[in-house]
């Protein structure tokens, strides 16, 4: 109930059995995160956009790591690191901000390696080296469209 719009972003994370992702549409803009066993949410960062998806890393280098995409005034993906601590200091920092497509991103999909595709309303596919262990962090962003199947570094 802590949503004040249609939540159309869910993700388990997988370093942590209890803790779930959440992010809602354009009244709400936010990413939360919540500990399912007792419903409480632990944390809540405004995104400056629709909520369109969210997917924890896999990846045990970059596990407290998270990748939201966004739609409406802002048609980007955001990289997040999350902080917990056994005082119960929960937060989640922006990393990375990537203009990703020219309209709203619809879904993310990601690969066993870590690659996260995106997908979107101006009718791309597009693929991010993001979680992936087969590179180095980059510090510039490029990006990619489905007929190039090249699979880009973003960081």
């Amino acid at each position: 109930t802590e949503h004040t719009a249609a939540v159309g972003a869910l993700d388990w994370c997988p370093f942590s059995r209890e803790l779930l992702v959440s992010g809602a549409g354009t009244t709400d803009q936010t990413v939360k995160v919540w500990n399912a066993n007792s419903g409480k949410m632990l944390n809540s960062t405004p995104t400056g956009s629709q909520v369109c998806a969210v997917l924890w890393s896999r990846d045990y280098h970059h596990q407290r790591e998270l990748v939201s995409a966004h739609g409406g005034n802002r048609t980007e993906l955001n990289v997040w690191s999350y902080q917990r601590n056994d005082s119960n200091c929960n937060g989640m920092q922006k990393l990375h901000e990537v203009l990703s497509h020219t309209k709203r991103v619809i879904d993310l999909a990601m690969s066993p390696d870590g690659d996260v595709a995106s997908v979107s309303a101006d009718e791309t596919i597009r693929f991010w080296n993001i979680f992936s262990r087969l590179s180095a962090p980059k510090k510039h962003f490029r990006t990619t469209s489905l007929p190039e199947f090249g699979i880009p570094p973003i960081r």
